[in-house]
């Protein structure tokens, strides 16, 4: 039966297979918050944008005024 493993005991292959959980369970994290980061790029990317688009619609409105003086 021990032919079938590839590790010299049932031990060490099960020893292997936990190592390469943990490095599957760490890439997952890793991939969780790096897709959380986009998002969040995404987000302050959008609200750069809106902030702009305000200041200058508000400098356009100043102009108009200060022209009306």
């Amino acid at each position: 039966m021990h032919d079938i493993f590839r590790f010299g005991s049932i031990e060490e292959g099960l020893a292997f297979i936990a190592v390469q959980l943990a490095i599957l369970s760490i890439a997952l994290v890793y991939e969780y918050r790096w897709k959380q980061l986009e998002k969040k790029q995404l987000d302050l990317e959008s609200l750069i944008f809106d902030i702009e688009m305000y200041a200058k619609h508000r400098h356009k409105r100043l102009g108009a005024r200060l022209r009306d003086y």
